[in-house]
């Protein structure tokens, strides 16, 4: 919706906005829908209820980016011509939810939904309901798809009972459609319905839906099923709950389309909250098990990274850990030495959350062979996800002992020919470093900080720089005299400018976090020796850091004052500017 202001645009501006609202070509005719709401502003009300909509009634085309901009911005007409006369917007919309584009029709429903809340209760009967009613029997199954889309609302928008199982009554209609594109809008819409009615009607109507959508001859509608049944275990009765779980959840992990089985294994955190707690051991960590080994690898993958929401979920007493031991660390063993890349991967980023659940020695004895298994795994991403938990492992374990394993992962990591996996292990520097401490940080990964801020690769150099800082926080004062600051130093009498300029941006980053004697006694000094360069960027990065110094720190000195007063004079303009700035700091 354009948010523009009438005030901005000049008559012959509005002048060629109503003129492409009619022209050939669509790039312009799109920008004028974009911008409907400035031309009804211009026009005013009454031309916009008598004029500018009938014209877009009767000029609807074919052209699907031209639709998807009318169906989104048709509800900003809505301020201008008042809520009177917002179900003049109906008719526009009902054409549009017959789109052969899916995303249209998808924006139709939605502007339609925002329509009807400006609607009276006198408005909804006579423009809103007929609508639903037109839709839901059309001979197109493109606007019945939508209809079904609009059912919840109609349901919400109504208080009477007839009227309300009226539209329920249709619904099942729909639910029962020839066309799998229907049902499967139906069984989207089914979720919707099933919170909205109360739980006789859900237990009465819907619920012999719900069991006619998983049975679906059509793996694309069964599959919708599997997400509508969390909210609908919440209606079923408590006498038939544990029943009618098992019974779903076996049908579904027992079904022949693995795409139905995936769904699954996505909903099953879902599943498990809304299940009876003594039938998730019996019915669903069985089904869990068995995805968790599923012929197909989207189905493992997508389990393998629910088993830490899973596990937790689990009735949280002392068999907790036996059932985690015994029923899902065998899986997790086998999950480790996966032929699919993506299972691996899924399962590095979970593997080491169990360890509060199982305590340190099944952590030791179970986890940490799996874990070390994929810290060495050939995949990058792999070695990734398994570094970024290490949180956990050293909360349960600690680090110092796995320092061994962990030292050939970052070297690997650090050297990968692509640069965002370089850039994604930088910015696991602070966990590293607070975990490893001091000492073992800089004897073992220093050398490859120092390779990261002379990385060819622009972003590598500025996340390194961007965490050193955070390594002083971690590391203190005494870290940056002894270790950080001779490095830069080395850096800015490179021969290589690129080595020279990244050694001021660290410098740069580490003014706010670094000491005032530090500044003075280390950094400002490494700025000065700069200040000469023949290149003119690193001139103009000196006065730039300068200043920095200069705003952070107070600290001031002749050098200082000699050094901005030269650079003042410098050939080059733009260094002359920022060090007129700086000396105004001064």
């Amino acid at each position: 919706m354009s948010q523009k202001k009438i005030q901005k645009f000049p008559a012959e501006e509005i002048s060629r906005l109503i003129h492409n609202l009619g022209g050939a070509d669509v790039e312009p005719r799109v920008e004028a829908i974009q911008d409907l709401n400035i031309i009804a502003e211009h026009i005013g009300p009454g031309r916009t209820t008598t004029e500018l909509i009938p014209y877009l009634l009767e000029t609807v085309d074919d052209e699907d980016e031209a639709m998807d901009a009318l169906a989104t911005c048709l509800p900003s007409l809505i301020p201008i011509i008042g809520a009177s006369h917002a179900h003049l917007l109906l008719p526009i919309l009902e054409q549009l939810s017959g789109s052969e584009e899916a995303s249209v029709r998808l924006k139709a429903t939605k502007s339609i939904a925002i329509v009807v809340k400006s609607l009276s209760d006198e408005g909804i009967y006579q423009e809103f309901l007929p609508l639903v009613e037109r839709l839901s029997t059309a001979p197109g199954f493109s606007l019945r798809s939508s209809a079904c889309s609009l059912i919840p609302t109609c349901y919400r928008s109504v208080e009477e009972v007839d009227s309300r199982a009226a539209i329920v009554e249709r619904f099942e209609e729909l639910c029962r459609d020839p066309s799998a594109m229907v049902r499967r809008a139906a069984a989207t819409a089914l979720k919707k319905m099933v919170e909205m009615v109360d739980k006789v009607t859900s237990r009465r109507r819907l619920h012999p839906l719900y069991m006619q959508i998983a049975k679906d001859d059509q793996d694309s509608v069964r599959l919708l099923s599997v997400a509508v049944l969390p909210e609908l275990l919440s209606t079923v009765k408590q006498t038939d709950l544990v029943t009618f779980s098992q019974q779903q959840v076996e049908a579904f992990v027992g079904d022949p389309s693995w795409r139905v089985r995936y769904m699954l294994a996505e909903n099953v955190v879902g599943i498990q909250k809304a299940m009876v707690a003594d039938s998730v051991v019996a019915t669903l960590l069985p089904a869990f098990a068995t995805m968790l080994e599923d012929t197909e690898a989207e189905v493992r993958r997508c389990a393998a990274g629910k088993i830490f929401d899973f596990c937790m979920l689990l009735p949280d007493n002392d068999e907790r850990m036996f059932i985690i031991a015994d029923s899902i660390i065998p899986f997790v063993q086998k999950l480790a030495e996966d032929t699919s890349t993506e299972v691996r991967a899924a399962l590095a980023n979970v593997i080491m959350r169990l360890s509060p659940l199982i305590g340190a020695q099944q952590t030791n004895e179970a986890l940490l062979p799996s874990f070390l298994k994929l810290l060495r795994d050939d995949d990058s991403q792999v070695r990734l996800n398994v570094i970024s938990r290490l949180n956990d492992v050293n909360r349960v374990v600690g680090l110092q002992h796995l320092s061994k394993a962990l030292l050939p992962a970052i070297e690997t990591l650090a050297q990968n020919t692509k640069w965002r996996v370089r850039l994604a292990i930088v910015e696991f520097l602070p966990v590293l470093a607070d975990q490893l401490g001091a000492d073992f940080f800089t004897g073992k990964l220093l050398e490859f900080c120092h390779a990261w801020l002379k990385d060819s690769v622009y972003a590598v150099r500025i996340s390194t720089i961007d965490n050193l800082s955070k390594l002083v926080k971690i590391f203190g004062q005494f870290w940056v005299e002894e270790v950080l600051f001779p490095m830069l130093q080395e850096m800015a009498t490179s021969q290589a400018f690129v080595h020279r300029l990244t050694s001021l941006f660290a410098v740069n980053a580490l003014v706010p976090v670094c000491s005032k004697d530090n500044v003075e006694k280390n950094l400002f000094p490494l700025v000065k020796q700069l200040q000469s360069d023949p290149i003119p960027n690193i001139r103009l990065n000196v006065a730039k850091t300068t200043s920095t110094i200069i705003s952070l720190t107070k600290f001031r000195n002749k050098a200082m004052d000699s050094l901005l007063k030269k650079l003042k004079t410098d050939p080059d303009p733009d260094v002359k500017y920022f060090a007129q700035q700086a000396l105004g700091r001064m």
